[in-house]
């Protein structure tokens, strides 16, 4: 018996859809087999690696492309490891991506000439505004005319062991025996 056209094409869009699920199903138990596992997120992260650099070249923040993955390409990882995933397996990229963007610690960075800044340029001086907040902290007065010493004439002689005793309450040992 001859089919139309018309069933032809349902049933194999209806075969194709069934391969997708399958696909798809298989996908998820390999995925949740391999979850939790020692390094299983940058089992995931390694193939897309040249993905994650173009991203990272786009200026993206590590929260964007942690969201790209998860969304476009259906990578679930935590955003530590997709950073962790850069810092370690991709550093002469991350260094260059810190440097690009201004974002991180400024001695992480390095400049599109592949050299690093100089201890000048990251020991950067107090704004006028950050000045103001430090003057207005410490006040008027120095550490030295803050501090008084003590006058001499006020000084207490030390405790002896039997004012001591007496002000904590204990028994002498050495009048004190148990055995008489």
């Amino acid at each position: 018996m001859f089919k139309r056209p018309e069933d032809l094409i349902a049933e194999q869009q209806e075969a194709e859809e069934m391969a997708a699920e399958l696909e798809a199903w298989l996908a998820k138990e390999e995925a949740t087999e391999q979850k939790n596992r020692r390094g299983a997120g940058y089992r995931l992260l390694n193939p897309v690696r040249a993905q994650i650099a173009l991203l990272m070249q786009r200026g993206k923040t590590v929260k964007d492309i942690h969201r790209a993955l998860d969304e476009a390409l259906g990578i679930k990882v935590d955003l530590k490891t997709v950073r962790k995933f850069m810092v370690d397996h991709m550093p002469e990229e991350y260094a260059s991506y810190l440097g690009a963007t201004k974002r991180g610690k400024k001695e992480n960075r390095v400049f599109r000439d592949e050299s690093k800044p100089t201890d000048e340029e990251l020991q950067a001086p107090l704004t006028p505004v950050e000045q103001a907040e430090v003057d207005k902290f410490l006040g008027s007065a120095t550490l030295e005319t803050q501090v008084k010493p003590a006058e001499p004439s006020a000084k207490k002689p030390p405790l002896t062991a039997g004012d001591l005793r007496a002000m904590t309450g204990q028994i002498d040992p050495e009048t004190y025996r148990s055995d008489e």
